[in-house]
């Protein structure tokens, strides 16, 4: 009868890899005998391990291994295990010291930081990890044996406050940076994860689907206009305009046109995004809190009327072209100039792109018309975008309103 010990250490490997087995089960197994603890020495196994529990974790990862970071997979594992143990150590706490009080300010639960605080001493990723066993924890059955609904109690509260406390962090590197890398995207980013405590939402991931989409617009352009100058920019080139607002235009006005009108067809004929219905006017507010919040807009390709532009502005801004978000009284929507050159107002007239309308683009006399008035775009040539510190405003306002 062939035993364990039989099996080459190669095999066991391949035994301890496979996804049924935890990592509870791989300390375990390490802890019988010299050999074994050899063999689960491999930090290609705790490589697996890792993506095994925290699947969403990988692209994190993957960013990190691409910064040249020296990651071994084994001490990310225990840094793991050691975040979950000083969790629970310290919700127990929280039970003993605050079990008179019915509810908590930040300042009872400021000694957390260090469980998620790299400048306080935590791990790089402890953030991560925290979250995971908070939402663990809260998922958890209370017909459970592992259940404990004291622990459940306060995750709760703590997890609203770390995730403010860091969205607070982030909010603040963001707004100290220069103006043009004040992204829209990664405005409207930070707002869905403080609107959103209980959901995990990687600006990488916005990034990502954003990236996609742009893609889709240059394979589209190339079959129908495969001359296009665009296929001729560097990727360094693309990489600058992804990560910066652009002060210009980069085409002449035929070629601009050629962008948006494919941006157009691919965003809302193809990938089929439309405008959130509701009464509100020229749907400035939805209805439904998941027509604002851009990691859902994404998902459900449904969106009101600035997060729909916050899409077509990141994505044609990665294609070279400068759209702004602008407000009026009684709507929103995208400006496009040939030149945005400022000392030059009169050279070329502004258009707007109707996002409520499939993105077409409109001359300002084809604005239409608003309680009985002509739209104030005849003046338009005044111009002033909604940056992105203003955008995240006009969100919070909804969670306000409604």
């Amino acid at each position: 009868m062939t035993t364990i010990t039989s099996l080459s250490n190669e095999l066991i490997d391949i035994i301890l890899q496979q996804e049924s087995i935890g990592i509870k089960d791989v300390v375990n197994f390490g802890s019988t005998c010299k050999r074994f603890l050899a063999v689960i020495d491999d930090d290609l196994l705790w490589h697996r391990k890792l993506f095994q529990r925290w699947p969403y974790l990988k692209k994190m990862y993957h960013k990190r291994i691409q910064d040249k970071e020296d990651i071994i997979f084994k001490e990310e594992v225990k840094a793991s295990i050691k975040c979950r143990n000083n969790l629970r150590c310290h919700l127990t706490q929280m039970s003993d010291t605050f079990f008179n009080k019915n509810e908590l300010a930040d300042v009872d639960l400021v000694h957390c930081d260090t469980l998620f605080c790299p400048n306080m001493g935590a791990h790089i990723m402890s953030y991560y990890f925290v979250i995971d066993e908070i939402l663990n924890i809260l998922n958890m059955s209370p017909l459970s044996s592992e259940c404990n609904l004291t622990h459940q109690y306060y995750s709760k509260k703590l997890l609203t406050y770390i995730q403010q406390r860091r969205l607070r962090d982030l909010w603040h590197e963001f707004i100290s940076c220069p103006k043009e890398q004040q992204l829209l995207e990664q405005a409207a980013t930070i707002v869905a994860q403080w609107y959103q405590p209980d959901k995990f939402i990687f600006y990488l991931d916005v990034e990502i689907l954003l990236d996609n989409i742009a893609q889709q617009v240059l394979e589209n352009l190339k079959n129908i206009h495969c001359n296009h100058p665009i296929f001729s920019i560097s990727a360094e080139q693309f990489s600058f305009w992804k990560y910066n607002n652009i002060k210009d235009n980069q085409w002449s006005r035929k070629d601009e046109k050629q962008i948006l009108d494919v941006l157009r067809i691919v965003l809302f004929d193809q990938l089929n995004f439309s405008s959130s219905p509701g009464p509100y006017p020229f749907n400035i507010l939805g209805p439904k809190a998941e027509h604002i919040l851009i990691d859902s807009v994404l998902e459900n390709k449904a969106g009101n009327v600035i997060s729909l532009a916050i899409v077509f502005q990141s994505v044609a801004r990665r294609l070279g072209v400068r759209c702004d978000l602008v407000c009026f009284p009684t709507h929103f929507f995208l400006s496009w100039k040939p030149k945005f050159d400022k000392k030059n107002y009169g050279d070329d007239e502004y258009y707007y792109i109707d996002i409520l309308h499939g993105g077409f683009i409109r001359s300002k006399n084809e604005c239409p018309r608003t309680r009985g008035r002509r739209c104030p775009i005849e003046s338009f040539n005044e111009h002033h975008e909604i940056t992105s510190i203003e955008v995240s405003n006009y969100s919070v306002s909804y969670f306000i309103l409604f």
